[in-house]
């Protein structure tokens, strides 16, 4: 992207502002978007920006042919800067102690903050200025677009004051064709602009506007329907058309130089949500118009272009400015699936696994030992990333020095008090020997410590062959089974079913076991034959198949039973979390991992780390303490 255009704002500053209590810098870019957690801060963001344009509107005076700002004292009425129940709702914890303080940065050496007191239920904004504050004023209209929430059926023509009142008020949904309008009539550039990029993302669309002062009474805007073959009011279109029209339309109308989206993406597919943030880069390249977004789509953030991230974590904003092979490699790994980026960057502490399945599987498992409340708490201070293979297969220690150097930036090295991350690798024994797992668990830790990674990584792998080997107990599969059958006889013959099927499958898969492991065997070793690689698998079916639950195709076996009950008509759910829901406790290997997951999470835990060394109280153990 092209650099800072004259006038861009640079740099927002907040104090004493809802999420806010302590100043808080956020750095701005041509495209910014704050990504974070639920409450973490990002739409505050965007209404201190709101309140900062409005006061510059308010105080905005102009005597002997120059621009000045003069404090002015208003009546919370008269306050529509932002929708809130009380005005003390400004204020952190609602209590209006103190000043509310809000400036802006701008490219060429110009400031303005407001500070904003609420006494006597009057608001007293007083603004101060430096630097050539009439340019900034007359060139940077910062306006708040947010999420699409449906259109009016009928619009009636309103004044630009009017129009402006409701936007303040964020009433979109009822001034969009007044918008369209406006563009077309006295903005025949940026309405030109408009059509293009709705062509653009919708190429099939067409939009219009219409209207006759003398005549009509309501703004007619139509688009047309290319399965209908004709003109349709922009009421009929779908929900991500209207999105797209609420975006740029607020966009391009009225000259905004800023633009705040609350979750641009909602509403649209992924590919969409990729196009609309090509979108903002081309406009802020060639019309230099300045986007600050907040979202939680990780199709946005995957298409953000470079150091336009910012991190919002304890009410503080982080650039993240990584590389695009970072970015490949957060990607890659699954980083971004569900805003795993929040916890990653928060504590720092990361689980390898190898897919979405296995994470899966051990939270349900967390939730049957812990209970949901303590197994979320585990989980939001864990990042878990996605090898798409079996880990160590993976090379996870070249992985995690890249996580590793990406968490050490710069910009990052004050969160999660300057900690170094810590890793966990859960994997699956995948049909290899139990003494080859221990070798390369032995060699994973003695590399991950190496002087050229340095990395504190902490191994597990399963001692059966994956984490779904330990739905493989029968008692439960029978109890998920006959859970709903209220006839006796349905529920033995249903009984019968399962053993006879779990038997059955767990004896084919001895054959295909010893091949798997024997192919393993020969992977190791390439100077040993298939005979012998034969014989020394069966030697470890010999000793270690039992019942065949820790060493057969688990998913296979489950698969079987499945099919099974419906081949004889049985009517039943046999789901993972069922299974699990039945089982008289959690394995003990299970609760092993559980509980090495727990402690990475508490080591990354700002309220562990304060009470680590509180003093036991005396005559009671550590433990019991």
């Amino acid at each position: 992207m092209s650099g800072m255009r004259p006038g861009m704002l640079q740099k927002l500053t907040v104090k004493n502002f809802k999420r806010f209590r302590e100043e808080t810098v956020i750095d701005l870019a041509p495209i910014t978007v704050l990504v974070g957690a639920n409450n973490s801060g990002k739409s505050t963001v965007l209404q201190a920006l709101s309140i900062f344009q409005y006061c510059v509107e308010v105080t905005r005076k102009k005597k002997n042919g120059t621009i000045a700002l003069e404090t002015r004292t208003i009546g919370p009425e008269e306050f529509g800067a932002l929708p809130v129940a009380s005005p003390t709702d400004l204020w952190p914890n609602g209590k209006a102690t103190g000043t509310i303080a809000i400036g802006a940065d701008f490219d060429g050496a110009a400031r303005i903050r407001f500070e904003i007191k609420l006494s006597y239920n009057r608001f007293s904004i007083a603004p101060s200025v430096e630097g050539d504050v009439p340019a900034i004023m007359d060139g940077a209209r910062i306006r708040y677009v947010p999420i699409h929430s449906g259109l009016a059926l009928r619009e009636e023509y309103l004044l630009a004051p009017a129009r402006a009142d409701r936007l303040r008020e964020l009433q979109y949904g009822s001034v969009i064709r007044n918008l369209l309008w406006d563009l077309k009539e006295n903005e025949r550039e940026r309405w030109k602009l408009l059509k293009g990029i709705l062509a653009r993302l919708y190429p099939l669309a067409d939009i219009d506007v219409a209207f006759d002062k003398e005549v009509d009474r309501f703004i007619a805007t139509e688009y047309n329907d290319h399965i209908l073959s004709r003109p349709l009011d922009v009421v009929a279109s779908g929900t991500g058309f209207q999105q797209v029209l609420q975006i740029f339309s607020g966009v391009l109308s009225q000259g905004n130089c800023i633009v705040l989206l609350d979750e641009p993406d909602a509403h649209l597919h992924a590919r969409m949500q990729v196009e609309l943030m090509r979108v903002f880069e081309d406009l802020a390249d060639e019309r230099g118009i300045q986007f600050v977004m907040a979202t939680h789509s990780a199709h946005l953030l995957a298409a953000a272009p470079p150091g336009s991230l910012r991190a919002m974590i304890d009410g503080r904003a982080h650039p993240f400015a990584t590389t695009p092979e970072q970015i490949d490699v957060l990607d890659t790994l699954g980083a971004f699936d569900r805003m795993e980026i929040v916890p990653l960057l928060r504590t720092k502490a990361i689980v390898f696994v190898e897919n979405r399945e296995d994470r899966n599987l051990l939270e349900l498992f967390a939730r049957k030992l812990w209970g949901d409340k303590k197994a979320r708490e585990v989980w939001d201070r864990v990042c878990f990333l996605y090898t798409y293979q079996e880990p160590i297969a993976a090379d996870v220690k070249l992985l995690a020095r890249q996580v590793k150097d990406l968490l050490n930036a710069p910009s990052l090295s004050d969160l999660a008090g300057g900690r170094q991350p810590r890793f966990l690798v859960v994997g699956d024994r995948d049909y290899r020997r139990a003494t080859s797992v221990a070798r390369e668990k032995r060699e994973l830790h003695k590399s991950a410590k190496s002087a050229g990674l340095k990395l504190d990584l902490r191994c597990h792998i399963w001692s059966r062959n994956e984490i779904e080997n330990y739905l493989l107990d029968r008692h439960a599969v029978e109890k998920v089974v006959v859970a709903n059958l209220d006839d006796s006889t349905k529920a033995s013959a249903a009984r019968t079913a399962v053993r006879e099927a779990l038997v059955s499958s767990l004896s084919e898969s001895r054959s295909e076991a010893g091949i798997r492991i024997a192919t393993k065997l020969q992977h190791e070793d390439r100077r040993l034959d298939y005979t012998k690689a034969t014989h020394e698998s069966d030697d470890v079916l010999n000793a270690e198949w039992g019942d065949g639950a820790a060493l057969c195709d688990a998913k296979r076996v489950l698969s079987r039973i499945r099919g099974t009950l419906q081949e004889r008509k049985i009517r039943t759910r046999l789901l993972d979390e069922d299974i699990i829901a039945a089982m008289a406790t959690v394995p003990e290997e299970v609760k092993q991992v559980l509980n090495m997951i727990k402690r990475l999470a508490a080591s990354g835990s700002k309220r562990k780390a304060h009470t680590r060394h509180k003093p036991v109280t005396k005559g009671k153990s550590s433990e019991g303490a």
